[in-house]
């Protein structure tokens, strides 16, 4: 990256990347999906696009279950494995493992960062950002 925050590591950079806004110190939960669509780069906010509203809304349900004292106990932050949007004038482009890889080091710094108690991953993407197929095989 360079000093501005702008990731110039795969081709992918030159399209838009989504600018986390403030996030929880510690979030106990950390949601981590495949990249962002168009709609939430303009938006700037993570998991808004329709089908990320349904993981936002089970989160919800389950959270608004819990006993009131343990619902604000319950901090949650939204991540990508790859930050920026694979749309180019609509015609989607797939990152390539590399992509990730690369797209990666940003986020496992934040996990380093934040310590959250629970990273729950989405699609084959983010499995791939945290190395989770590669340390699955070693565990065996």
């Amino acid at each position: 990256m360079d000093k501005t925050g702008i990731c110039e590591s795969c081709p992918l950079y030159q399209h838009k990347m989504i600018e986390y806004g403030a996030s929880v110190d510690k979030p106990r939960l950390v949601v981590v999906g495949a990249y962002p669509v168009p709609y939430e780069i303009s938006r700037g906010t993570p998991f808004t696009d329709k089908n990320a509203k349904i993981v936002r809304n089970i989160i919800t349900r389950y959270k608004n279950r819990l006993p009131k004292a343990e619902q604000s106990e319950l901090t949650i932050e939204y991540r990508y494995a790859v930050k920026c949007t694979p749309f180019d004038n609509g015609e989607k482009v797939m990152p390539s493992a590399g992509d990730i890889k690369r797209c990666s080091v940003s986020l496992k710094e934040y996990l380093d960062r934040v310590q959250p108690d629970v990273v729950l991953l989405l699609g084959t993407d983010a499995f791939k950002a945290l190395d989770i197929k590669e340390a699955m095989k070693n565990a065996r």
